[in-house]
């Protein structure tokens, strides 16, 4: 079996916005997914009550905060075992879409400036 891909937040986004992915918080806790939400993310036990209506070329990616990715790895691989080819893994999880969109709204607002000084 292929190795799951890892993508980058950046190319999840684009993913999502084109409809190609589905984010999924790889934790089976529903305490979990209110801890590591991530825009247009949805908790496991959301996507186990889609998987029936879901195509099985759907692209899910799934996410967590452990170390190495563990928990999304594993999650990815039981998911490809059931027929959805198009698994991957957020690389670097929840925290590198964090960091991500904290240099994103940095860059927008541009260099920090303090008031009064030019």
């Amino acid at each position: 079996m292929n190795e799951l891909p890892r993508l980058a937040p950046t190319e999840v986004t684009r993913r999502m916005r084109s409809h190609d992915a589905l984010l999924v918080c790889a934790y089976d806790s529903p305490v979990s997914f209110p801890k590591f939400p991530l825009p247009g993310a949805i908790p496991l036990e959301r996507l186990r009550e889609l998987e029936a209506q879901l195509d099985s070329d759907r692209e899910l990616v799934f996410y967590c905060r452990c170390p190495g990715d563990r928990t999304a790895l594993a999650r990815a691989a039981e998911y490809r075992e059931r027929g959805f080819e198009r698994c991957a893994v957020l690389d670097g999880g929840w925290e590198a879409w964090v960091l991500a969109l904290g240099d994103r709204e940095k860059n927008a607002r541009g260099p920090h400036r303090r008031p009064g000084l030019s």
